[in-house]
């Protein structure tokens, strides 16, 4: 492999994963992401895989490797890597679920890898893993438009319809540093000391096991989808109070959570995109950042009253989003020091069509491979995939 840009700086988020990474290396598995899909109709699997190429050639993050030099994380871009296509014969539906156990290693890109499985003819099963090292919730749908426009283009026997990207990651990368050295950092800091001073950053779940056996137990996941005129009800709702669907969701979350544990301070963490620059929009990497969202419900006396509060701070907490919140965590308190930051989150997804494969004359579904794993006590991730049912959308939990 060939360096081109030897010690470049990492992004705060990637030096969160190396440091986990040193800390625990068994643990580097958990940063993985993947997504299957089953595939039926003719794939051109030649097209698959130039399109599965193309798009770690474009995209430098996905072909940056992390080294370690005198204990100090930096990179460097590597021109060519090897191919992150193959293919083989599936023998056991087992053989998807073990790939997810792959481990990827940060000094030997490329990020990407995808592999197609045959299950008979004209069927197959296509596995996409990636890593957070390099890689985000957006950066999903990124991927999967890019796939589809790139496959459907070869197809018809016509070049790469993509522009070439007039940044890239590392641009980010250097960009965020010199802004973590100025003044906006010092009044988004100041803000969120003052903001979750005193805050409870672990909710007292009533756990039968003690919080210390929490982390090794085995995590369970419930999925279910809220019928069209409930989730319809929820948008009237939002729209009635003149504020979003996901401000209203959090503040029902809370509600549950502050009946759940008796606490009126309630904290629940989530993600921000963090691309507030236009040509993120675009970009494959890792620029996700957590927050966390504060209610006191001491102070209020109806859910109205709470929907007004949690509108507020999440309005500014949305204006407040470029700080790596690992950076201010330890002058909430000093004696944290876990992973992750805090034990509850809540994410909210709402699906574009772009955020979907399509590929010309296939039929294409997603495919369940590994297991539902989260390191967080309770994980709530809500789904907007705008299905119809009974002529209205659909939330998936």
């Amino acid at each position: 492999m060939n360096q081109l840009s030897p010690e470049l700086p990492l992004s705060f988020s990637q030096e969160r994963i190396w440091a986990l990474s040193r800390i625990k290396p068994e643990n580097i598995s958990t940063g993985n992401m993947f997504a299957a899909f089953r595939i039926k109709g003719e794939l051109n699997i030649s097209f698959l895989g130039k399109s599965i190429n193309e798009i770690v050639r474009r995209h430098q993050a996905l072909r940056t490797a992390c080294k370690t030099i005198r204990e100090r994380p930096v990179q460097s871009i590597v021109s060519e890597v090897k191919s992150s296509f193959s293919f083989q014969e599936l023998k056991d539906v087992s053989e998807v679920e073990k790939e997810t156990k792959q481990t990827f290693d940060l000094e030997k890109p490329p990020f990407l890898k995808a592999k197609l499985f045959r299950v008979r003819e004209n069927e197959y099963i296509l596995l996409i893993a990636t890593h957070l090292y390099t890689f985000d919730g957006l950066s999903r749908s990124i991927l999967n438009h890019e796939i589809s426009e790139l496959y459907n283009a070869f197809s018809r026997g016509k070049k790469s319809p993509l522009p070439e990207l007039k940044s890239q990651y590392i641009d980010f990368v250097k960009w965020h540093r010199k802004w973590f050295e100025g003044d906006n950092f010092e009044k988004q800091k100041n803000y969120w000391i003052k903001k979750l001073a005193g805050a409870n950053i672990l909710l007292d779940f009533p756990f039968a096991n003690s919080r210390d056996k929490v982390t090794s137990r085995r995590t369970e996941a419930l999925s279910f989808t809220i019928p069209g005129f409930l989730s319809e009800s929820v948008r009237e709702i939002a729209g009635s109070e003149k504020t979003t669907l996901f401000m209203i969701l959090m503040a029902a979350f809370q509600t549950l959570l502050h009946s759940y544990t008796g606490q009126e301070d309630i904290s629940v963490g989530t993600i921000v995109s963090n691309r507030n620059r236009a040509e993120a929009e675009k970009m494959i990497g890792s620029f996700s950042n957590n927050i966390l969202i504060r209610s006191d419900f001491a102070s209020i006396a109806s859910f109205g009253e709470l929907i007004d509060q949690v509108r507020g701070t999440m309005t500014e907490a949305y204006a407040n989003q470029d700080i790596p919140f690992e950076k201010l965590i330890g002058k909430l308190d000093r004696a944290i020091n876990r992973t992750p930051l805090f034990g509850t989150m809540f994410v909210y997804h709402k699906v574009k069509n772009k955020s979907l494969l399509n590929l010309s004359g296939l039929k294409i579904e997603n495919f369940k491979a590994g297991d539902n794993v989260s390191q967080h006590e309770l994980n709530l991730v809500i789904t907007d995939n705008g299905k119809t049912y009974e002529n209205n959308k659909q939330l998936s939990l």
